[in-house]
């Protein structure tokens, strides 16, 4: 009989930490190891039942309690440590011995993980382009998101931060293009663990020790050249139009997003448009205004509106579904029509 290998997020967990344990169960049993199963050591959140009856899939198995156990196997082949050594300690041997992984073992005493190239397999989950696109984004993460603690030396690093609720735990995961680490802080019992700790600095300060002692210098994380960066408007989703998007009434809406080669946009922004404004009475400029008194002014073309709520190019709106006309005249009189190019404002033509 194949014994079970429960995949637990934190304690009283939350919609991400169910999600990731499922997904990678999944995964794992789509890679041809069906011993893998989902579970979680909390109640599920009314949010988190949501999901998983929305999508028809049966939540993980509830586990009450956990008592892990982990022996390291001793042999002179192998490097191993006390199962009660710090977790610093565990590192820095690893270090100091330049090993890859320790071995470990079950209660029956058969080796679970060790380092050994022959045991090694290699499976692609992601296509290079899908994985490129992910250390992109989570590359953000770290140079101006919420774990830019977590950069160091000049090092390309790539990770995501995670809180669970009421800051019971604070997790960062992160790779260079060397290595990969995981930190969690949190108290045994749970407690909320509050401000004091920086968690992403002291993921820093460790993988700073460990590249530095395995000689590993500063590199950029690569991303291949099927990665093409585009400049897209983010009003319409389509190519920015040089003076048009990034001269949007509330400042450039052109932002750089990076599409696999063959995916990018191709059409370009269509919501953006040019108008003639004299300066002198704030109307559309007519024949008689001197050309010094002639602007041209950015505005916008606006097709659609939020969720159900859509508007023409002449300022008519119309509500379907969940939205009501009340929904749609609030929303274009506050968001949109200071800058939509409507009939009233083509109508009032200076004279």
């Amino acid at each position: 009989m194949v014994k079970k290998v429960y995949i637990i997020g934190h304690r009283n967990p939350d919609t991400d930490s169910i999600v990731s344990a499922t997904a990678y169960a999944r995964l794992k049993q789509l890679l041809g190891h069906s011993e893998y199963v989902a579970a979680r050591a909390g109640k599920l959140a009314p949010q988190t039942e949501y999901i998983f009856r929305r999508f028809k899939l049966d939540p993980p198995e509830y586990i009450p309690d956990l008592l892990p156990k982990t022996e390291y196997y001793m042999s002179d082949k192998y490097i191993a440590v006390d199962q009660d050594v710090s977790l610093w300690k565990a590192v820095d041997k690893m270090v100091s011995t330049n090993a890859s992984v320790l071995p470990v073992v079950d209660k029956n005493g058969k080796i679970l993980l060790e380092n050994n190239e022959s045991n090694r397999q290699s499976h692609t989950v992601l296509k290079e382009t899908s994985a490129d696109l992910l250390t992109i984004a989570l590359e953000k993460v770290v140079t101006n998101g919420t774990g830019t603690a977590a950069q160091f030396g000049g090092m390309g690093v790539a990770g995501k931060t995670g809180t669970s609720q009421n800051t019971r735990d604070l997790l960062f995961t992160g790779y260079t293009p060397y290595l990969t680490a995981c930190i969690w802080t949190g108290y045994d019992d749970n407690l909320n663990i509050g401000g004091n700790i920086n968690h992403t600095a002291l993921w820093s300060n460790i993988m700073a020790q460990i590249h530095e002692a395995k000689g590993y210098g500063a590199a950029a994380l690569q991303i291949s050249g099927d990665i093409v960066p585009c400049s897209v408007c983010t009003k319409s989703g389509k190519l920015a139009v040089s003076g048009l998007c990034d001269a949007d009434p509330e400042g450039s809406k052109v932002e750089t997003y990076y599409f696999a080669n063959g995916t990018q946009p191709t059409e370009t922004c269509d919501c953006h448009t040019k108008l003639k404004i004299c300066t002198a009475s704030g109307k559309v400029a007519g024949a008689n205004c001197p050309a010094s008194s002639v602007q041209e002014v950015v505005y916008r073309i606006v097709p659609s509106l939020s969720g159900n709520i859509s508007a023409s190019a002449d300022g008519s709106l119309s509500a379907s579904g969940a939205a009501t006309s009340e929904d749609a005249n609030k929303y274009f009189e506050t968001v949109e029509r200071p800058y939509a190019v409507t009939e009233e404002l083509l109508k009032d033509v200076c004279t």
